[in-house]
């Protein structure tokens, strides 16, 4: 059990633990078990950035239809009839594809029929699930929660060589068709098959632990028909960069969240820009007492060293109503130098969903993180980091507008609730 956060030793334990895994203690002394450490790789890529709602669904359509022989997706909640259909016809061209999804949803005798608030939403996933299982080239599975409380990411795999990673869940307001409405996300595709490959071996650990979709033991699906509209207009269109010599590495959680996002944010020099759906200040099981979030904590720090540090938080309902949210969050950032502002969730914009930030306009973070305990220490995510002037420019172009058009310093008054959390 190597430990480089206590002098670079070896720990043993004289038990068989010691040959298991490596177990890295994460900030704050607080533990995970590490099974896929944070990999850095060089080398050449070909970058395409994009966000929602402006070009996210253009993206899809451009990457999925690239693929030859193999997608594997990989989401938390899937219910896009359109990122569906382009899914089947790559099935049709004989695309493997293989589809993970977290098991919240309905079977016969399952509670959620009558409990659950978002039972449309379950029928529409298993629809999904259906209509990609019933194809000779399509195979589902359900997560397993022997290694994480949930499968909470939102990426796939196309021909074992170009990762996709995005903020959203394949909804229609994560990635719309219509670009006039739907969340702020941010998503980024990266062409290189030694990263790619370092994703692929999570993905099929989580896949060789899942439960087969079994369409006798579930209620009949339903097709999601919903086209979200509104009068957003898309400031960018989606961009392809071919880039040289760059630095990717690797976020899998829960095995090195904390630490990885924690050090990118301790490097700053001159500038952090985040986007953030939430920040709970107070991680209950975390060490520390109060406000104890090592994120948060890392901003703090960021902006006494002179950091220039921003952020743009979500103000819908859910995330200002509790006593350890966005609100509380803001106001612990800004008494210590951090600007805040809050999404103004209109003309379009659903809600600020994006978990992502860069670092002094060369290192872009995008990843299905939440701040909160749970899906920093026992959730599956994902996420990447490029170091790119040039991918970051474009990330910092989407700031900058939301910073000056989409956000306000003040909290907007109460809205009604929409939905929970995702």
């Amino acid at each position: 059990l190597y430990d480089p956060y206590n002098n670079d030793i070896y720990l043993d334990t004289n038990t068989s633990a010691d040959w298991k895994n490596n177990n890295f203690p994460s900030i704050g002394e607080h533990s995970n078990t590490v099974i896929f450490l944070s990999s850095p790789v060089f080398g050449n890529a070909t970058v395409t950035t994009f966000c929602s709602p402006d070009n996210s669904f253009d993206a899809f359509v451009a990457l999925i239809g690239s693929a030859r022989y193999s997608i594997d997706v990989c989401v938390y909640q899937f219910t896009s009839n359109h990122i569906l259909e382009e899914l089947l016809d790559a099935l049709a061209r004989n695309v493997q594809i293989r589809l993970l999804m977290e098991d919240i949803y309905p079977l016969y005798d399952s509670p959620y029929l009558d409990d659950n608030t978002h039972d449309e939403e379950n029928y529409e996933v298993v629809y999904v699930a259906q209509q990609i299982s019933s194809h000779p080239n399509g195979s589902v599975r359900w997560e397993s929660e022997d290694y994480h409380k949930y499968t909470h990411s939102k990426y796939f795999i196309i021909d074992n060589e170009t990762i996709v990673i995005s903020t959203e869940n394949f909804k229609p307001t994560g990635i719309p068709k219509s670009p006039t409405a739907g969340n702020r996300g941010w998503g980024i595709a990266v062409k290189n098959a030694d990263l790619a490959e370092k994703y692929l071996d999570v993905f099929n650990f989580d896949w060789n632990i899942g439960q087969d979709f079994d369409p006798s033991k579930v209620i009949v699906g339903q097709r999601n028909e919903f086209v979200i509209s509104g009068n957003y207009e898309k400031i960018t269109p989606y961009l392809v960069y071919n880039i040289y010599n760059a630095k990717f590495q690797t976020i899998v959680g829960p095995d090195e969240t904390i630490d990885v996002l924690v050090n990118l944010i301790d490097s700053a020099n001159s500038t952090i820009f985040a986007e953030l759906f939430y920040i709970y200040p107070t991680w209950s099981g975390y060490p520390g007492g109060a406000n104890n979030n090592p994120l948060l904590l890392a901003l703090i720090r960021a902006a006494q060293r002179r950091v220039d540090v921003r952020v743009i938080l979500d103000s819908s309902f859910y995330n200002i109503d509790d006593d350890n949210d966005n609100d509380e969050a803001g106001d612990i950032l800004e008494a210590h130098g951090v600007k805040i502002r809050y999404s103004n969730n209109t003309g379009g914009i659903e809600k600020f969903h994006v978990k992502a930030f860069v670092v002094d306009g060369l290192c872009t973070m995008i990843s299905s993180v939440n701040w909160n305990e749970n899906s920093a220490t026992n959730n599956r995510e994902i996420g990447v980091i490029v170091r790119s002037s040039k991918v970051a420019a474009f990330y910092v172009f989407i700031f900058l507008y939301d910073w000056e058009e989409l956000s306000s310093e003040d909290l907007p008054e109460d809205e009604e609730p929409e939905e929970e959390k995702t």
